[in-house]
């Protein structure tokens, strides 16, 4: 698996916790965080998607990294 074309080896990964969504987890490397691993519902049967966070910093560290 991959997370924006990254081995997920190289993140953190913590419990997510944004509002009103279903993700279980947060990869984290520097200002880069990416929220996903979707429980399923009726609504997302498939428990697709994923939530991007990345800041000013955070666009620096993806440059640096690749």
């Amino acid at each position: 698996m991959h997370i924006l074309g990254l081995p997920t080896d190289i993140f953190n990964v913590y419990p997510a916790s944004i509002k009103y969504k279903t993700y279980q987890a947060r990869w984290q490397i520097g200002d880069i965080y990416v929220s996903g691993d979707a429980r399923k519902t009726e609504d997302n049967p498939q428990g697709l998607g994923c939530y991007l966070v990345m800041t000013g910093r955070g666009c620096d560290d993806i440059f640096r990294i690749l």
